[in-house]
């Protein structure tokens, strides 16, 4: 075999070898790609319930009052809340609620004037996701006070349903009581219950 041939044969032999290197380069650099895509993808998922969040809620709700052991009215509720709490890992969060509520009182199929038709609602409010991901149900507790009225005793309290979705939007619905005891005079714990749907916005 001449010396020709073998400068030939080491060239090509040469060639395999770059174009072997060049495509495992390649392969390299697109796996390194799509594990950084995904890991990516991983923390956008989580970041959306790490730390401080904030948004606003819209809570309407129809219940009855009872007097003595009997439902003697119904009333509607509407209400506009600022929210702001922590999330603590995707799982759990805990916040608060300042919101003024407006509510339209009927004794027996009488319009009444005896409860104050707009009062300010604080809520603590403990929440659980069932999920990690961006979209997710929950599990919603809310308990507070009328601060409008700090000297009549008031207590309200909410279970509820929902479902956050990863664009912010969260709707949630349940049930409610309120307990509260009129400053006039009237030695007696009035006991409201009902149902209630709440449509609100995380903006983080």
């Amino acid at each position: 075999m001449g010396v020709g041939s073998r400068k030939d044969k080491s060239r090509k032999e040469m060639k395999k070898i770059v174009a072997l290197c060049l495509m495992a380069v390649i392969c390299f650099s697109a796996q390194a790609q799509i594990v950084s895509s995904t890991s990516s993808t991983k923390i956008k998922v989580y970041e959306g319930r790490h730390g401080l969040s904030y948004g606003v809620s819209l809570a309407g709700g129809y219940g009855a009052l009872m007097e003595k052991d009997l439902w003697v009215s119904y009333t509607g509720t509407v209400g506009l809340y600022g929210d702001i709490g922590y999330n603590f890992g995707p799982h759990f969060y805990l916040g608060a609620s300042l919101g003024v509520q407006q509510r339209t009182l009927n004794w027996y199929d009488t319009p009444s004037d005896s409860v104050k038709p707009v009062a300010v609602r604080f809520l603590i409010n403990p929440r659980v996701y069932f999920l990690s991901a961006d979209s997710s149900p929950f599990v919603d507790l809310r308990g507070g006070v009328d601060v409008s009225s700090p000297f009549e005793k008031f207590a309200r309290l909410e279970l509820g349903l929902g479902y956050l979705f990863n664009f912010g939007l969260e709707v949630a619905a349940g049930v409610d009581n309120e307990f509260w005891a009129p400053t006039d005079g009237i030695n007696e714990v009035f006991k409201m219950g009902g149902i209630y749907l709440r449509i609100g916005y995380k903006f983080r």
